[in-house]
């Protein structure tokens, strides 16, 4: 069964770059793996619990239906 999983934040350890990312299920694609500012493959995967994005989910949810 797919699980919505909403947004998510990439953050590199080495130098610091993060981008958010709306992911509609529980696979992830189409993500790097490695850091495109530094190259290093820290990648730390958090969760996005911001207040904005839990209004930017609710928004993606409503266009769907």
């Amino acid at each position: 069964m797919v699980m919505p999983v909403g947004n998510i934040t990439l953050v590199c350890q080495e130098c610091g770059w993060k981008k958010s990312y709306f992911l509609s299920s529980d696979v992830v694609v189409g993500i790097p793996k490695t850091c495109p500012k530094c190259g290093k493959s820290e990648l730390k995967m958090e969760r996005d619990s911001s207040w904005s994005s839990k209004v930017c989910s609710s928004i993606h949810e409503l266009l769907k239906k």
